[in-house]
């Protein structure tokens, strides 16, 4: 067995440490593997291991990084960790247990906040320990405990918040503050995640969003971050998102350019929402063909890809990470529109750029300008000075607004 270096050490850590036959210099520490299979590391120039310990260490890692590897490090508290089998192992930099209680075993790393779940070795129930203060912040009295870090964007974004995720049956869960166990939001719910730096709790079928940043109270919110959104957008991006319509993973950054495959899903959930049915069930329903692409397997691509919704790139590509163009968005939701029986309610706009369209969209962008919501949304409209600029790029949250507005019509 050899010695494994974290992957989350950064570039300058990685050169610093010279592997030998025998052995290891890290950060003037000696790291040994006796012969029995045993790892040690010693104080420099002694033979003094400053870890002691009577276990079996299969890894011996030091972490002190936070590139990547998010919940598996700790920017404040660097360490020095190792596992045998499923058991974790932890310490300072001085050799001492991190968890210095012999009745608890730590079964998680350190969080950015200093904070790791821990077991009762006697209950076998779970809680957090803090490596700040070196004691339990949440009692051993949960099935489950899950640490839920908020990432927020921005340079001025607010560090990470932790948030317990607790569990005293295994099926409804409890959101915790780790510091001192107190409920941050009272209630049992379905399932507790982040979303956006949010706080989403889901209980029988609806999704609530709370700010964890909000310290003693948690403060409703919307998924989508108004901060991080053009301000013509947020009302209606907020709306989608309550409506279920956009992924975690599109909730966030949402002025870059959405992408054919972020586009397809968007397209999907507006199907499933009208219709009861995921696009997969409606391929069967409509004797859709299977289709497959050589560059992306996603499930909703394929399905709207059977179901005639969007084409490929030539070549058995689809090209899922390429920016969707305006005239291929328009495309795609006038399609999408006939499979959801979604008729044009108004005259289409004549764009000043009409040549500029391709041959192959321009029905379609004449049709998508000819539908509008009960209160005169327009589904897709042009870009100002009545052109419709066909090959421009559409950005996240113009495609979750155009998304929306497609779910509304009658």
């Amino acid at each position: 067995m050899k010695l494994i270096v974290h992957r989350a050490l950064s570039a300058a850590l990685a050169l610093s440490l010279c592997l030998s036959g025998a052995g290891a210099a890290w950060y003037g520490r000696d790291i040994q593997r006796q012969e029995n299979g045993n790892y040690v590391l010693y104080e420099p120039y002694s033979d003094k291991n400053i870890i002691e310990t009577p276990y079996h260490l299969y890894e011996l890692t030091y972490i002190g990084s936070t590139d990547g590897m998010a919940g598996v490090h700790s920017a404040q508290v660097p360490y020095y960790c190792a596992k045998n089998g499923s058991e974790i192992f932890l310490w300072n930099a001085s050799g001492r247990n991190i968890v210095s209680d012999s009745s608890l075993r730590a079964v998680g790393f350190i969080s950015d906040g200093g904070y790791m779940v821990v077991q009762n070795v006697q209950n076998g129930l779970y809680g957090v320990w803090s490596a700040e203060k070196g004691q339990l912040t949440v009692p051993c009295r949960y099935q489950s405990v899950r640490l839920l870090t908020g990432q927020y964007e921005g340079a001025e974004a607010p560090p990470p918040e932790i948030v317990v995720a607790a569990t005293m049956n295994g099926q409804t869960w409890t959101p915790l503050r780790s510091y001192d166990g107190k409920v941050f939001l009272p209630g049992e719910f379905d399932e507790i995640s982040t979303a956006s730096g949010l706080l989403a709790v889901r209980k029988d079928g609806q999704t609530a969003y709370y700010d964890m940043r909000a310290g003693m109270a948690a403060v409703p919110q919307t998924a989508a971050n108004r901060s991080l959104m053009s301000a013509w957008a947020a009302d209606e991006v907020e709306k989608a998102v309550t409506a279920e319509l956009v992924s975690e993973e599109l909730q966030r950054q949402y002025t870059k350019p959405c992408t054919r495959q972020e586009f397809c899903q968007l397209v999907a959930a507006v199907a499933q929402k009208r219709t009861g049915k995921t696009v997969q069930q409606l391929v069967v329903c409509r004797g859709g063909t299977d289709s497959s692409f050589t560059d992306t397997d996603d499930a909703d691509v394929l399905a709207c890809a059977s179901l005639g919704i969007v084409n490929g790139v030539g070549n058995g590509r689809f090209a899922p990470d390429a920016h969707i163009t305006r005239e291929q968005a328009a495309t795609m939701l006038v399609r999408a529109a006939g499979i959801l029986d979604i008729r044009t309610n108004r005259e289409h706009t004549p764009f000043n750029d009409a040549d500029r369209i391709s041959t192959w969209a321009k029905a379609a962008v004449a049709e998508v300008s000819a539908m509008q919501t009960e209160d005169g949304a327009m589904v897709m409209q042009g870009v100002g000075s009545n052109r419709f600029a066909p090959s421009g790029i559409y950005t996240r949250e113009q495609s979750i607004m155009t998304a929306y507005r497609l779910f509304r019509m009658k």
